[in-house]
């Protein structure tokens, strides 16, 4: 990132001998004032790129791939990758690659090794001048000479792992990019499985309904179903007590049963079938 820079070569009109130190300081104030409004906005762009990324109705793989690829190529980074966390299995899983196809990647296992370990710790692992991690690409193996892996929390929760490697050390800039990043793609994966499991309990609901449904219909069609409250006025007549009492629905539903009684039973048999049922 190119960083302006404020030139102090202007001929002040009284003594510069006198005063030269202090405008060396103001000068250099400015300056770092200026690199540092740089800085902001760098990391700014970054974070407003990844925000644009993940809005959208996505697979939860589409919200870890898009910001991953936006966030490695931000940074000119040679490799990435994106774990999601499975608690029940303690097992991680690559959903998301840059640079590097995702099928070599094999589900991992808490515990040892960096991305394991960042993990198990919940905190950020800096591998620097790397000799020895390798990194399998598409037709090979690679070695990133700098890595950094960095887990994905949401309300203390962990979600995943996401390691980036590079040919160039990572700055204090880009390690604050890092952290800030992983806010934002850990509340898209935590929202993400909240909305999948609403779509799945939605999706549950109507299953019930419609096999309800079905019971109801095929209930309709050889039984005499009728629902009172405890005074015994009707609340539900389905069609075939409609059928065979020879009342339409609109006369049963708020009617009392005496409606359809045929004298067949004295009063004292009703009184004790609805202390019965009550």
């Amino acid at each position: 990132m190119k960083k302006a820079v404020l030139e102090s070569n202007f001929t002040p009109r009284i003594d510069p001998d006198k005063y030269h130190g202090d405008f060396q300081k103001i000068t250099d104030g400015i300056n770092q004032t200026m690199e540092a409004n740089e800085e902001r906005q760098w990391i700014q762009n970054a974070l407003d790129l990844l925000n644009k990324e993940i809005l959208g109705d996505y697979t939860i793989e589409e919200v870890g791939k898009r910001p991953l690829h936006a966030l490695c190529n931000y940074v000119q980074a040679i490799v990435g990758s994106l774990y999601l966390l499975h608690a029940k299995e303690e097992t991680l899983s690559c959903i998301a690659c840059y640079a590097y196809n995702k099928n070599e990647m094999k589900n991992i296992i808490l515990g040892a090794a960096t991305i394991r370990q960042v993990a198990f710790q919940k905190a950020p692992i800096h591998l620097k001048n790397n000799t020895q991690t390798s990194i399998s690409s598409d037709n090979t193996s690679l070695i990133a000479p700098h890595i950094y892996t960095f887990p994905l929390i949401y309300k203390k929760e962990l979600l995943g792992v996401i390691e980036i490697g590079a040919n160039e050390a990572f700055n204090a800039q880009t390690l604050q990019l890092f952290t800030l990043s992983s806010v934002i793609i850990a509340t898209a994966l935590a929202t993400n499985k909240q909305a999948q499991s609403v779509k799945d309990l939605l999706q549950k609901a109507e299953n019930i309904n419609a096999t309800m449904l079905q019971q109801q219909n095929a209930l309709d069609a050889h039984s005499i179903v009728g629902i009172t409250d405890v005074k015994g006025t009707i609340t539900y007549a389905n069609s075939k007590f409609s059928e065979v009492s020879g009342y339409s629905n609109e006369e049963l539903v708020g009617s009392n049963h005496r409606l359809v009684n045929s004298g067949t039973y004295d009063n004292a048999f009703w009184d004790d079938m609805y202390i019965t049922v009550s």
